[in-house]
């Protein structure tokens, strides 16, 4: 009975976690300030904590790393203080810090436990949010971007969703009628909303799927792994020609030559996000540690937005040591999901888990995720059910 409530208590914070902005700002607005989800962490870590194979999970190298980072931003935000916020450093801490650490350990929990139902959970989530926010906001039109309310949160989302989807996919849980829905889904909400970051990652994630089914040591494989690309090829010049999505990646360089004062062609690539950089890294060297704190880079630079870049926020704002426990995390996550490589069965997810992680790199060149539970709860599907598998072939040999 215990083992079952806690299960309920668990996929229903996932799953709330992920609708709650959604509802919130399309049907109706209730608790803004997340005490519902500070409820729902409590609850989860009260009813967990006792649980072998929860506190095992606290002990996987991402979970671990994740939690350091974690305990060290918020004794650094504590220090520092949120200045660009009204919250209260104990309100941003809770639900900007532990939060999407909860989300991950949890995840990875259910994800050791039975990834299977983890999923079909998770899915029908992130596709219910999508629904919502294809449904009650406005489509791209000319030169005007659609999805004010949501914003980038729902292309993102639906890249979230597309790498479940693709998960069970490949493990032959859904059929490919199915995944074909979730794609389209998936497309739409990134084309409504003409976000440059989640169309390229989808397109890895389709592109991780297409090589998994493929053995590429056989030639005749190539054939059709040719095929499956030409389609992905002619879909993604389609969209780049005809949408205002492709007019967005072509004024890349104009972004570039406004923004970017420093002269080096590389922030070229990241166009607008330039000035980030440039800044950000002005304001590390004179603060290398620590850092500024957490979302202190409005407040510091006199300017409204925050550092839309993950990798700029680790140095500027959380410093030195938060960027080598960032390093450390992305190098765990991989390191987790390699091991499943050679694993009779675990090759199809492999190819996922890496392009998952793929996505998570490319994202954070041009936005920040560290609070978003989103990222997180993904991650954590994957490390967990690496550590499921390893697990399982141990126990057969």
């Amino acid at each position: 009975m215990n083992f079952a409530l806690n299960r309920f208590v668990n996929l229903f914070f996932l799953s709330y976690i992920i609708l709650h902005p959604a509802i919130n700002s399309l049907l109706f607005s209730f608790d803004g300030a997340g005490r519902s989800i500070i409820i729902l962490v409590f609850m989860v870590l009260l009813l967990n904590l006792f649980q072998s194979d929860f506190l095992r999970m606290a002990k996987s190298r991402p979970v671990f790393t994740w939690g350091v980072w974690s305990v060290y931003v918020a004794v650094t935000t504590l220090l520092i203080g949120v200045k660009t916020l009204e919250l209260s450093p104990v309100s941003f801490i809770v639900n900007f810090i532990l939060v999407p650490f909860v989300a991950l350990w949890v995840s990875c929990y259910e994800a050791y436990k039975d990834s299977r139902l983890l999923t079909k959970v998770l899915l029908f989530s992130f596709a219910a949010y999508c629904v919502l926010g294809c449904v009650f906001q406005d489509r791209a039109v000319a030169d005007a971007r659609g999805g004010d309310l949501l914003g980038n949160d729902l292309p993102l989302t639906a890249v979230s969703m597309l790498a479940v989807a693709s998960f069970r996919f490949v493990k032959k849980w859904d059929k490919p009628i199915l995944f074909l829905a979730y794609v389209l889904l998936c497309t739409f909400s990134v084309v409504l909303a003409a976000t440059r970051k989640a169309f390229a990652g989808e397109i890895i994630i389709l592109f991780a799927v297409s090589i998994s089914f493929f053995d590429v040591k056989k030639i005749t494989n190539f054939i059709p792994l040719i095929i499956v690309l030409c389609f992905l090829y002619f879909g993604i010049s389609y969209v780049l020609e005809n949408t205002l999505l492709g007019a967005r990646f072509a004024v890349i360089d104009d972004d570039a030559a406004k923004f970017n004062t420093s002269g080096n062609p590389l922030l070229n690539m990241v166009g607008d996000r330039a000035y980030f950089y440039i800044t950000g890294w002005d304001l590390f060297t004179r603060h290398p540690l620590f850092g500024i704190g957490l979302f202190n880079f409005p407040a510091v630079t006199g300017g409204r937005l925050p550092i839309h870049s993950e990798y700029v926020v680790q140095l500027c704002e959380a410093g030195l040591i938060g960027s080598i426990l960032f390093i450390m995390y992305n190098y765990f996550i991989f390191s987790s999901v390699n091991k499943i490589r050679n694993v009779l069965g675990g090759r199809p997810v492999w190819f996922i888990g890496i392009g998952w992680l793929l996505v998570l790199l490319f994202i954070s060149f041009t936005a920040w995720t560290y609070q978003f539970p989103r990222y997180f709860i993904v991650t954590g599907l994957f490390v967990g059910y690496c550590s499921s598998l390893l697990r399982s072939s141990r126990d057969n040999i």
